[in-house]
């Protein structure tokens, strides 16, 4: 079975450029049978959704995703919670459910969330509670109520994962979240306040329940970063397409090749 995963689509920033054509056609080509995308589809639950549905009926292949912090943010006259509730009643959303691959597969998923233990100051020296530095602000501070209780929904999607976890005890498991799992793809270098940002790209206690359980492949997005890392059996795969604007970063050359920067950040699984 081949298994492409991809992060970070942005359909609605990166609206200038054939998103949803070009991945298309690359699912189809590469003969992948499934495809996983670890959030950040659009900032609409309702263009997620059926973004999602349309590339499912298009390709017929199964795809299933998470939602990341972007798909989640509030919007006129739906909270937080009810946002995700539409997720979790999406048959193609991985959020508390686990998705049987064969016999001796599965995978799980939900969107994980952020302690601060990806930071490396100090939380005795630094306001995290704020999510503001030098006048920046986070936006998940101003645009979804998860931020209230941050170390609190990190607990929340560690239960969630757990359980979904414990459903497919003595398969091989993939696990998808959106939020990072350790720290092999936080933003290094580039000073003080992306060491204070990084508090808002994961949790290292998703990557000790992964290593705990002997998760096969850890799929997580959000950073933008397109990297992988191995340890102890675990491949961690950051596949982020990220946005337009970011693109050169990655290859100037093909700063405005939608077709380039979807290979590189797509990646695949054989089981």
């Amino acid at each position: 079975m081949k298994i492409a995963a991809v992060s970070d689509l942005h359909v609605d920033v990166n609206k200038d450029y054939a998103v949803f054509d070009t991945l298309k056609e690359m699912l189809i080509s590469s003969k992948a049978d499934m495809l996983l995308i670890a959030g950040d589809i659009s900032e609409c639950c309702h263009t997620t959704i059926s973004w999602v549905k349309d590339l499912e009926s298009i390709t017929r292949i199964p795809v299933y995703y998470v939602p990341g912090n972007h798909d989640l943010w509030r919007l006129e006259g739906l909270g937080n919670d009810e946002i995700y509730s539409m997720y979790l009643s999406d048959p193609r959303c991985l959020c508390g459910k686990s998705i049987p691959l064969g016999r001796s597969w599965a995978v799980v998923g939900d969107v994980g969330w952020y302690d601060y233990t990806l930071s490396p100051l100090s939380p005795e020296t630094c306001d995290f509670d704020s999510m503001t530095y030098n006048g920046r602000t986070w936006q998940d501070k101003l645009r979804n109520s998860w931020s209230r209780d941050n170390k609190g929904r990190t607990t929340v999607m560690l239960e969630s994962l757990n359980r979904t976890i414990s459903l497919s005890e003595g398969k091989n498991i993939i696990a998808v979240t959106h939020m990072l799992v350790n720290d092999d793809f936080i933003v290094r270098g580039r000073g003080r306040e992306w060491d204070y940002f990084n508090a808002f790209l994961g949790s290292k206690e998703f990557g000790k329940l992964f290593m705990r359980c002997s998760i096969r492949y850890s799929i997580a997005g959000h950073v933008h970063f397109r990297k992988e890392a191995f340890h102890d059996g675990t491949r961690f795969i950051c596949p982020c397409l990220g946005y337009s604007s970011e693109w050169g970063l990655y290859d100037e050359k093909h700063a405005d090749d939608v077709f380039f920067q979807l290979s590189s950040s797509l990646r695949f699984i054989e089981i």
